[in-house]
């Protein structure tokens, strides 16, 4: 009993060199024995994180980077990943740069090819917002997630999607939607906005992290409906 409760304590320390909700997330997971198992269990392989927004629906650039951050964050931290290398956000960005225009039209496969990763993790976001009505706060994100192969542009996950009738559109990826409690905020302003925007981002990048490896299971009332 003591050994536990002295195992616990160190671990929530630990949450100081932790960068926001990833910190607890990982240290949740330490603590909690059962797990649910990965959607696809990843190969530590060179690895770029791509956030694609192609409806400008992030209020800001910078949370794209947040985003990209926590998903590899909370992969490097697991054992079996802790040595995946991960192509840096600033080579994904110095690519656009230099291309202009025409990094609108490269496959994805061959922008991770062209940063030295055998994967990309393709991030596509689909909604995204934090004020419900008024001052009262419901941060809500979704994004379509997929795992594209770069030497030969295979899609590695999800490989069960619908068949698609119209050819000319790509089968949809794995949807994943994160969502907080309703808040009213007295204290109404851009900073409250800009936290629940960076909180938000952190919770979808760790969702996205756990398609990818076992994770502990949510805590009562966290998948609570509505």
């Amino acid at each position: 009993m003591r050994n536990n409760i002295l195992m616990t304590a160190v671990l929530v320390s630990l949450t100081v060199l932790l960068q926001g909700c990833a910190g607890f997330g990982w240290i949740a997971e330490q603590i909690h024995g059962k797990k649910i198992p990965a959607l696809y269990e990843i190969k530590p392989k060179p690895t770029l994180i791509m956030v694609d927004d192609p409806d400008r629906l992030l209020p800001s650039g910078n949370l794209a980077q947040v985003i990209a951050a926590n998903v590899a964050h909370n992969l490097t931290f697991q054992e079996e990943l802790e040595d995946m290398y991960i192509v840096p956000q600033r080579d994904l960005i110095k690519l656009q740069t230099d291309l202009g225009k025409e990094y609108l039209r490269q496959p994805i496969d061959k922008i991770g090819s062209r940063l030295g990763a055998n994967q990309v993790i393709y991030i596509n976001i689909k909604a995204f917002q934090t004020r419900y009505a008024g001052q009262v706060y419901r941060p809500t994100a979704t994004a379509e997630i997929k795992l594209i192969e770069t030497k030969t542009g295979h899609r590695l996950f999800p490989t069960n999607a619908k068949r698609v009738i119209d050819t000319t559109l790509t089968p949809p990826g794995h949807m994943v939607t994160v969502k907080t409690f309703y808040q009213r905020e007295d204290l109404d302003g851009t900073g409250t906005q800009q936290v629940h925007e960076r909180r938000i981002a952190e919770e979808l990048g760790q969702k996205i992290a756990e398609i990818f490896y076992n994770h502990a299971e949510p805590e009562p009332g966290e998948t609570l409906p509505g």
